[in-house]
């Protein structure tokens, strides 16, 4: 995928036009902006001279003229940048969107990482303007000090030179503090990220934080985080105010010479009372774009950082893409050959496994807390893709990976998430009503009892947290049922649904196996019991497989699980 600063190099060979016409804009803005001081010369002039009062009339008319077309042309320019920054910033928002959507499940699931992406997303909404803004200012300010500097030096070249020193030590000046600035906002960017980080913990883990009496400790974090930026922001402004004041006591000296030295090259006949005049506001025109060189060079640093922002964000989902998808007449058999896949920050994951699943047989998956089984129902529904060894369908070279999006493998997790609409919408992704299967929907709501759902309305006014755990686990499941796909994985997806609703699911289970790959992955033994051939995983491998009632005979590891259930009273004989 293109980095950003391939975006931004093609943005500009698209906009070459659009860009060379701001240029044209901004130099006669400037132009315009300068040139209709020669016409106030002349009248000045003119009057120590008893030029008649047309002459001066039109002199006026000729003045104005020329500001209202340099403020034509500004227009257009200002217009014309806001457009290109709109464009640039849309383009980059697109880009960000693409890549994560095109990343990798194991990539999207980085919760460092997407929490980089709102960030990022506030840094989009200003790079444009941030950019494109500063370089408009500073290009008409450019040609505005060359068009002044060029009439100064034609006016009073001496004169020129003295003042020459003064607009040095302001831009010396506000160097500095731009350097400064700049380096104050790097890290003020950075304590901004954690405190909105600290905010963010507090929500996510509101439950753990409340019962177990961490909200001081939080408090005191983000106290000491909230002075930090408050440093930060004092030190900002502290060194734009000392610029600005600084620039207060520097801008008077520029009027002491003008009109000292100039007065006396006056009284010496060298210079007109015109020129000297025209030659004050010249002055301004040279020295301000110097003196604000700090001011503009700061907004471009802040841009700066923005854009560095945002390529780290190109960088983490630089490297992951989307495998193309494709699709299968019907999923009958998939097959693990010597499959691994680590984490990344645990290393735990799966060694080398190897099995197979056929349509006709109900399977279970079963093992401890972070023994791998989760991770193996990913890699079958194509959320991972293998580190080393094949998984294959069909006995072809076709990966799951290639059918995530198609409905062929379709999983319901614990933590089933909800979108956004009604629970019908959630069911049937959205459905419209020419598409829509009733009496599949029917079905639905009837296995997983929710009719007393049905009716529930659009879940973004209640919001997902309106439901529990258990109705949010029956909805994953229900957009299963509903889609009918070649492969179901049930994720510990009923680990929260009451014993009568996971009778009647597992009973739909049951009857779709004969036809469907079904993988039940499960600690509650109760329920592997109902399936008719076991995975028991340990460690990242299968340590043995065969008929649930069988392995609670020769299986020493699924006995233990067994036992350890009964004594923490999970499970009952």
């Amino acid at each position: 995928m293109k980095s950003l600063r391939n975006i931004t190099t093609e943005f500009v060979s698209k906009n070459k036009l659009a860009l060379f016409m701001l240029f044209v804009f901004l130099l006669l803005a400037s132009f315009f902006e300068i040139y209709p001081v020669l016409f106030m010369q002349r009248i000045l002039d003119g009057l120590t001279q008893s030029i008649d009062f047309v002459t001066i009339l039109l002199s006026l008319v000729y003045w104005y003229g020329c500001r209202l077309i340099g403020a034509l042309f500004s227009t257009l320019s200002g217009r014309m940048s806001s457009s290109l920054s709109s464009k640039y910033s849309r383009r980059i928002r697109r880009a960000i969107f693409d890549r994560i959507t095109l990343s990798s499940y194991a990539v999207a699931e980085d919760k460092s990482a997407a929490e980089n992406i709102y960030t990022s997303i506030d840094d989009v909404n200003s790079l444009g303007s941030a950019i494109l803004s500063p370089i408009q200012y500073m290009a008409q300010n450019l040609f505005v000090f060359i068009w002044a500097t060029v009439y100064l030096i034609k006016l009073d070249y001496i004169l020129y030179l003295m003042c020459v020193p003064l607009g040095v030590v302001m831009w010396f000046f506000g160097n500095v503090v731009s350097r400064k600035t700049k380096n104050n906002e790097v890290i003020k960017r950075t304590v901004e990220s954690n405190v909105a980080e600290v905010i963010d913990g507090f929500f996510s883990g509101a439950r753990e934080v409340l019962t177990l009496g961490l909200v001081d400790r939080i408090r005191c974090v983000f106290d000491g985080l909230n002075e930090e930026l408050r440093n930060r922001q004092y030190r900002n402004g502290w060194l734009q105010s000392a610029l600005s004041s600084l620039l207060d006591i520097l801008w008077p000296i520029a009027t002491v010479i003008t009109l000292g030295l100039g007065g006396y090259r006056v009284s010496t006949g060298q210079l007109t009372i015109g020129g000297l005049v025209a030659f004050m506001w010249y002055i301004q025109w040279a020295i301000n774009p110097v003196s604000q060189f700090a001011v503009y060079k700061n907004q471009i640093q802040i841009a700066s950082v923005s854009y560095k922002r945002i390529d780290q964000l190109f960088e983490t989902y630089g490297t992951s893409s989307r495998t193309p998808k494709t699709c299968l007449e019907k999923i009958s058999e998939i097959t693990f050959d010597r499959v691994s896949y680590s984490y990344e920050n645990s290393g735990r994951g799966i060694q080398d496994v190897s099995f197979s699943l056929k349509a006709g047989t109900f399977y279970s998956i079963v093992g401890k807390t972070g023994s791998g089984k989760s991770t193996i129902g990913k890699l079958i529904s194509g959320l991972y893709e293998p580190e080393s060894g094949t998984i294959e369908l069909n006995r072809t070279d076709i990966i799951p990976a290639s059918l995530i999006g198609n409905l062929q493998i379709m999983s319901a997790f614990s933590d089933a998430y909800i979108f956004t609409g009604s629970i019908i919408d959630n069911i049937t992704l959205f459905s419209d009503e020419d598409t829509l299967k009733q009496g599949s929907l029917d079905e639905v709501f009837s296995v997983l009892s929710l009719d007393d759902l049905r009716n529930i309305g659009n879940l973004s006014s209640q919001g997902e947290h309106g439901l529990s755990t258990g109705q949010k686990q029956r909805i994953a499941i229900g957009r299963m049922l509903y889609h009918d796909p070649d492969v179901f994985i049930i994720d510990e997806a009923t680990s929260a649904v009451d014993s009568s609703t996971e009778k009647s699911i597992l009973d739909k289970l049951s009857a779709l196996a004969a036809d469907h790959i079904v993988v039940l992955i499960s600690h509650r033994l109760s329920s592997i019991l109902r399936t008719e051939y076991c995975y028991v995983v340990d460690n990242g491998c299968i340590v043995s497989q065969g008929e649930p009632m069988m392995l609670l005979e020769n299986s020493n590891e699924f006995k233990q699980l067994f036992a350890d259930q009964m004594m923490k009273g999970e499970e009952s004989q």
